[in-house]
C-alpha cells in the first residue's frame, strides 16, 4: 500500500478472502512413533516404525506416503497399535507400490496434514542390509549391512578413518596457485578397500577402484599429486582434484561406498581454530584422532609446513580436555532469575578430574571460583552425561557478569575457555542482567561489553579497526567473545 504516487513508503496489509476447515488431528502433534528402518524394493521392500515411548499408540487411519505430493499411499487399518518401545513393519505388498533406492518416508495423520515423522534415506550403493538409524529412533538414516524388522537395528560399519590433516591455504606468491591437500589417517586394526569412497563437500573426488589404504596408514589426497610428492618427498599421495578448498572456512565430508558419512570437518579461520594455517606456511593438524575432529579446540597449525603422510607434528597421546556448548540460561537474566551456566566437557586419552567455572561482577578485581558439577542437580542433565552445569545469582539488574571456564584431566592436562584469558583476564564471556524486556514476538538483538570496553568504543577513534570482545545475543543463540567495532570506512562518515 502507498499513500501516494511519489511516496517511498510501503507496506503490505494482509486480508482473509476465504477459509476452509481441515480436519487434522490435533493429537498427532503428541505421537512419539518415528521411521525408523527402510528396506527398497530390491534389498526386499518394508518400511519399520519405531513407537520408543513407555505407552502404546493407535495408528488407525494414520498415513504413509513416498513423496510430499502424495501422502495418502497408505493408511493403517482400524486398530492398528504399536506398542512401547516396540516395532512395526510394513511390507510393500501391503503398501501396493514399490520402494525406491533412495528418496524420503512421511509419517501423517490421518488427514494428511500434519507431519509426524519424515526420513530422508539413500540406499542406492548398497547390496545388502537396509537403510536404518542407530540406535533405534536417533541419528539419521545410514546403510547398515544388516537388515532387522521387527528388532533393534544394527549399527553402521565402524572404519576408524579420520580427517587428519588439512593444508586449505597453503603459503604461495601472487599468481601462483596454491597446493592444497588434505591427509586422511586408517586409524582402525584393518585395511580398507576405499573403492567407490568419495569426498562429497569441500573437495570432489572419487577414490579408484582397488585401492586399499592399510591398517594405521596415511593418505593424501592433493590438487597437485605430482608437486606433493615432490616437495615433501613422499609417495602415498593420489589425486588430482579440481576444486578448490576456501580460504576462510567450508565444509568437508568424506563418505564410504555406500554413501554413508565417514567423517566431517567444517574448519574456519576465526573463534577456536589456530589462525596460523591460513596463508601463514602450516597446515591444520588433528592433535589426537580420538578428539571430535569438528571442533577447533582439537587442531592445532603444524610445524613448518606440514607433515603429509606421516604422524602429525602437533600429534599428542594424552591431550587437554574439550570444552563445548557453552551456555548461560536464560540469555537474558532478569533480577529474580537465577542464571545456570553449563558446558560439556570430555577427554579421549583421560576423565575428567575438575571443571571450574571462574567468574566476577564487571568492576569487581577478583574472580570467584565455583565447581561445575555433572550431578543432574547442577543445571546439567543427567548424572554422567558429560554436561557439567552450576547455577549463580540472582544480581540486580544491569549487573554485567564475566565468566570463563577450566577444564583439568586426571593426568593434569588443562582447557581453558575463552582461550585468551589465561594471558589477558579480561577477556571473558559475558551476561547481563535486564528487567525491562520488551514484548514483541520478533527476536532482540544484544551486544553485552564490559563497562571499560564500552568506554574504549566511545573515546577512541571512530577510524579504529580494533575489534573489542563482547557477547551477542540473537533472541536464544548467545555468540560468546565476538569483536565490535564501527562500521566500515565509508560508513563512518554517516
Amino acid at each position: 500500500l502507498n499513500v501516494a504516487l511519489d511516496s517511498s513508503d510501503f507496506s503490505l496489509r494482509a486480508e482473509l478472502i476465504a477459509d476452509r476447515t481441515i480436519k487434522a488431528r490435533p493429537e498427532a502433534l503428541n505421537c512419539p512413533v518415528e521411521i525408523n528402518e527402510v528396506s527398497p524394493s530390491f534389498l526386499g521392500g518394508w518400511i519399520e516404525l519405531f513407537n520408543p515411548d513407555e505407552t502404546p499408540w493407535d495408528l488407525s487411519g494414520y498415513r504413509l506416503g513416498l513423496s510430499p505430493r502424495n501422502t495418502s499411499l497408505y493408511a493403517f487399518p482400524a486398530g492398528t497399535v504399536i506398542q512401547g518401545q516396540s516395532f512395526l513393519v510394513i511390507y510393500e505388498e501391503e503398501l501396493g507400490e514399490a520402494i525406491p533406492a533412495s528418496g524420503v518416508i512421511l509419517l501423517t495423520d490421518p488427514a494428511g496434514m500434519l507431519l509426524v515423522d519424515s526420513r530422508n534415506y539413500d540406499s542406492a550403493g548398497a547390496t545388502q542390509g537396509s537403510c536404518a538409524r542407530f540406535p533405534d529412533g536417533k541419528g539419521p538414516m545410514k546403510v547398515v549391512p544388516e537388515a532387522t524388522p521387527g528388532q533393534p537395528n544394527s549399527p553402521p560399519r565402524s572404519y576408524g578413518v579420520v580427517i587428519n590433516e588439512i593444508m586449505y591455504h597453503p603459503e604461495a606468491a601472487p599468481g601462483e596457485i596454491e597446493s592444497e591437500w588434505i591427509e586422511i589417517w586408517n586409524t582402525g586394526s584393518e585395511s580398507l578397500d576405499l573403492s567407490g569412497w568419495a569426498f562429497t563437500r569441500g573437495i570432489d573426488f572419487r577414490f579408484p577402484s582397488g585401492l586399499v589404504l592399510e591398517s594405521g596408514a596415511f593418505l593424501v589426497i592433493a590438487k597437485d599429486p605430482a608437486r606433493v610428492s615432490s616437495e615433501y618427498g613422499i609417495t602415498n599421495v593420489i589425486g588430482p582434484f579440481d576444486s578448490g578448498l576456501k580460504n576462510d572456512e567450508e565444509l568437508i565430508i568424506l563418505r564410504d561406498n555406500f554413501g554413508n558419512q565417514v567423517d566431517r570437518v567444517h574448519y574456519a579461520d576465526d573463534g577456536n581454530w589456530p589462525r596460523a594455517a591460513d596463508g601463514n606456511g602450516p597446515s591444520l593438524e588433528l592433535v589426537n584422532p580420538g578428539y571430535d575432529n569438528r571442533n577447533g579446540q582439537a587442531w592445532e597449525a603444524s610445524t613448518g609446513r606440514g607433515t603429509p603422510g606421516a604422524l602429525n607434528s602437533a600429534y599428542r597421546a594424552d591431550v587437554a580436555p574439550v570444552i563445548r556448548k557453552v551456555r548461560h540460561s536464560p540469555p537474558v537474566p532478569s533480577s529474580a532469575s537465577p542464571v545456570t551456566i553449563s558446558c560439556e566437557v570430555n577427554c579421549p586419552t583421560s576423565s575428567i578430574s575438575e571443571v571450574l567455572l571462574y567468574w566476577r561482577e564487571d568492576g569487581s578485581e577478583d574472580f570467584n571460583v565455583v565447581t561445575l558439577r555433572d550431578d543432574g542437580v547442577s543445571g546439567d542433565r543427567l548424572t554422567g552425561d558429560g554436561i557439567f552445569g552450576a547455577v549463580l545469582g540472582p544480581f540486580p539488574e544491569g549487573t554485567v557478569v564475566c565468566f570463563a571456564i577450566v577444564a583439568k584431566s586426571e593426568t593434569g592436562k588443562t582447557r581453558i575457555i575463552p582461550a585468551g584469558w589465561a594471558e589477558d583476564q579480561s577477556v571473558t564471556m559475558l551476561f547481563q542482567v535486564q528487567d525491562d524486556l520488551p514484548f514483541w514476538p520478533d527476536p532482540t538483538y544484544r551486544v553485552v561489553m564490559t563497562q571499560d570496553r564500552i568506554d574504549t568504543l566511545r573515546s577512541r577513534s571512530i577510524w579504529s579497526d580494533e575489534l573489542l570482545d563482547a557477547t551477542f545475543i540473537a533472541g536464544e543463540e548467545i555468540f560468546y567473545n565476538v569483536g565490535i567495532r564501527y562500521r566500515g570506512r565509508s560508513a563512518r562518515y554517516r
